[in-house]
C-alpha cells in the first residue's frame, strides 16, 4: 500500500475492507479534501465538469479495475446500475461487469449523470490516485474567466476555508497559513480589488490592537475581510496561484521527469543519420603497405553499397579508364599528409610485373621509404582520399567494400594507389 492508494488482502472480509478504508481516510487529510472537493463540484454541476467527459477521462473499466480488491464495491455498482441480482453481479469478471454498465449507459437505460452520481468520491481517492482528480479540477476550472458564477464563487470560498482551517477531522492539520495566502496576493491587487471601507476597517482595527498591546496579524485581517470577499473580488487568476502553491506544498504536484539532452558543440557539424560513428584514427596511425592490415575507417555506411562484389567493380572500372591515345598523360607527383610521394602508374605497373601479389621487400642498403597514408572519409561530395581530393562516390563505395571485406581478395598498396590515381585523373 502506497501513501496515495489503498490495497487489500484476499483473505479480508467485506467488513474488514470497509474498516480499512475508513481508517485510511482518517489518516490522510488530503484524500478527504479531494473527496469533499469532488462532492462539492457535483453539487453545483458546472459546465466545465461534465459527466460525459468524466466517463471518457476515467472509463468504467479503469474504475472497476481499480476496485479489483473490493468485490463488494464492484457488486454495488453493477447491481445499482443494471439491476442484476447481487450474486450474479459479484460473480462476473471485471470485463463483463464493465460491459454491462457501459451497455446500460449506451442504450440509455441509465444516464451518465446517474452513473457518476452513484460512484462514491471516497472510492475515487482511495483506490485511484487523488492527485489525478486534483489536477483535473485545476485544469478545468475557468481561472481566467472575466466573471464567475455564484456557484463557482461559493466553491472557491469553501476551498479557501478548507485550506485555512484546522478542522478536528483533519487532525489539526492546516494546509496553508493566513500569512501564506496574503503573501501570494500582490499588494497592488489587494489594494485595488478589496473595497475601500474594508481597508479602513482593517486600519482601524490594527491601530486599536496596537493601543491595546494586542497582536494583529494576517488571521485578523482575513477574518475582517472574509474569504467570501476574497473569492468574490480577487481575480481567480490570482487565486490560482494560491492553489498552485498549495499543490506543490502538499505533494499533490507531480513533477515531470527531466530529460537530459546532449547537444553537440557549435563547432562540430550536424551528425549524418546515415553514418554510424566510429573512433577516428589517432595520430601516427597509417596504412604503410602491409597487406595484412586494413585502413582505419573514419565512417561506416549503414546502407548497402551499390556494388557489393569484386566482379561488380570490373565493368565500372572499365568505364572509368581513359581512351587509349598511345601517350600516357603526365601525372604530377602528390604527397600524402604523412609526406610520402605517390608513385606514377607507369612505375607501379613495371614493379607489379615482377611482384604481382606482394610488395617488394625493402633492401638493407636502400633508404627507408616514407610512410604512405591511405585514408578515406565521407564528406558532402563523397569519399575523400588523403591527397587525392573527391572522387566518384559509387566507385569509392565499391572500392571501400573490397578493402573492408575479409572474404574478398586483398589488394596491395600499389594496386590501391594505381586505382585511386586513375580515378583521380578522370575526376
Amino acid at each position: 500500500m502506497s501513501q496515495w492508494t489503498l490495497t487489500h488482502e484476499q483473505s479480508e472480509t467485506d467488513e474488514e475492507r470497509q474498516q480499512k478504508q475508513d481508517s485510511f481516510l482518517a489518516e490522510h487529510p488530503l484524500h478527504r479534501l479531494v473527496s469533499a472537493l469532488i462532492s462539492q463540484i457535483r453539487g453545483i454541476e458546472p459546465d466545465w465538469w461534465p459527466a460525459t467527459g468524466l466517463r471518457q477521462d476515467v472509463p468504467v473499466f479503469e474504475r472497476m479495475s481499480a476496485l479489483r480488491d473490493r468485490p463488494d464495491r464492484r457488486e454495488f455498482y453493477v447491481h445499482g446500475n443494471t439491476n442484476l441480482p447481487r450474486l450474479a453481479a459479484r460473480a462476473m469478471e471485471i470485463p463483463l461487469q464493465t460491459d454491462m454498465i457501459d451497455l446500460c449507459i449506451d442504450v440509455k437505460a441509465i444516464t451518465v449523470t446517474t452513473f457518476e452520481g452513484a460512484f462514491l468520491p471516497d472510492d475515487y481517492v482511495c483506490y485511484m490516485d487523488p492527485r489525478r482528480f486534483w489536477h483535473m479540477f485545476m485544469e478545468r476550472y475557468p481561472w481566467d474567466a472575466d466573471e464567475q458564477t455564484t456557484e463557482e464563487i461559493q466553491l472557491i470560498t469553501w476551498l479557501i476555508d478548507e485550506l485555512l482551517s484546522a478542522h478536528r477531522q483533519n487532525n489539526g492539520v492546516q494546509f496553508m497559513s493566513h500569512l501564506e495566502v496574503l503573501s501570494i496576493i500582490p499588494s497592488i491587487v489587494w489594494q485595488k480589488y478589496i473595497q475601500t471601507d474594508l481597508h479602513c476597517l482593517v486600519r482601524d482595527e490594527r491601530y486599536l490592537a496596537e493601543r491595546s498591546s494586542r497582536a494583529f496579524g494576517p488571521i485578523d485581517e482575513i477574518e475582517l475581510v472574509s474569504t467570501e470577499t476574497i473569492a468574490t473580488c480577487i481575480p481567480h487568476s490570482v487565486i490560482f496561484e494560491i492553489m498552485n502553491s498549495f499543490e506543490k506544498k502538499s505533494g499533490l504536484h507531480v513533477p515531470e521527469p527531466e530529460v537530459e539532452q546532449e547537444t553537440a558543440p557549435d563547432s562540430e557539424p550536424p551528425e549524418d543519420p546515415t553514418m554510424e560513428t566510429l573512433p577516428s584514427p589517432q595520430d601516427g596511425d597509417s596504412f604503410e603497405g602491409d597487406d595484412d592490415q586494413k585502413p582505419p575507417p573514419v565512417g561506416r555506411l549503414n546502407t548497402p553499397a551499390p556494388h557489393g562484389s569484386v566482379e561488380d567493380v570490373a565493368p565500372l572500372m572499365q568505364e572509368c579508364q581513359p581512351p587509349d591515345s598511345g601517350v600516357n598523360p603526365p601525372i604530377e607527383e602528390e604527397r600524402s599528409s604523412q609526406g610520402g610521394t605517390l608513385t606514377p602508374p607507369a612505375q607501379i605497373a613495371s614493379t607489379e610485373e615482377d611482384h604481382p601479389d606482394t610488395d617488394p621487400p625493402p633492401s638493407e642498403d636502400d633508404e627507408p621509404n616514407e610512410a604512405v597514408e591511405i585514408t578515406y572519409n565521407l564528406t558532402e561530395a563523397g569519399f575523400h582520399f588523403s591527397g587525392l581530393g573527391n572522387i566518384d562516390l559509387r566507385v569509392l563505395i565499391s572500392l571501400r567494400e573490397i578493402l573492408l571485406d575479409d572474404k574478398k581478395p586483398r589488394m596491395g598498396t600499389k594496386h590501391i594507389l594505381a586505382m585511386a590515381l586513375m580515378l583521380k585523373g578522370q575526376g
